[in-house]
């Protein structure tokens, strides 16, 4: 039976902002990538909140048109 662990927004956004545990998470991604028996999961509600949070930072570094 494969390891798996479960992603909550707070890792997932980590990783696209290369916050310090981007490397962890990087590691994780690509173990089970290589199909490592390993298995990652995410809430579909964590998934909106990446997905919200992650258009807020893109939106506020857009420079504004006059």
């Amino acid at each position: 039976m494969p390891d798996s662990k479960v992603f909550d927004s707070w890792a997932l956004l980590a990783w696209l902002l290369d916050q310090p545990a981007a490397v962890r998470i990087e590691t994780l991604l690509q173990e089970a990538e290589q199909g490592n028996d390993l298995q990652l999961m995410m809430s579909w509600v964590n998934v909106g909140e990446v997905y919200y949070m992650a258009s807020r930072k893109l939106d506020s570094a857009r420079p504004r048109s006059s």
